[in-house]
């Protein structure tokens, strides 16, 4: 299993409504903690480096999510984790 299927999966089980935006925000770092450090393959992040706007990039970058604007590009990832987080 990649890390991408892992961090997915992840995000599914600690946050079912699969929102990235919903994760920004103090009481949700440990969990961008969490799957940034799954996503860059390294033991730990500090939360200094996962904002929300770095967990969405890398989630975009590595799982290949495109689309017209922001709402597009949300709802398909929204598929794409519904998908292989099963």
């Amino acid at each position: 299993m990649t890390n991408l299927i892992r961090a997915a999966q992840e995000l599914k089980r600690y946050h079912p409504r699969i929102h990235l935006m919903d994760l920004s925000g103090n009481s949700n770092a440990p969990l961008r903690c969490l799957l940034l450090s799954l996503l860059l393959n390294v033991p730990k992040i500090p939360k200094s480096k996962a904002g929300i706007t770095a967990l969405i990039t890398e989630f975009y970058k590595q799982s290949g999510i495109t689309g017209d604007c922001g709402r597009r590009q949300e709802i398909n990832f929204q598929l794409w984790v519904e998908g292989v987080a099963k």
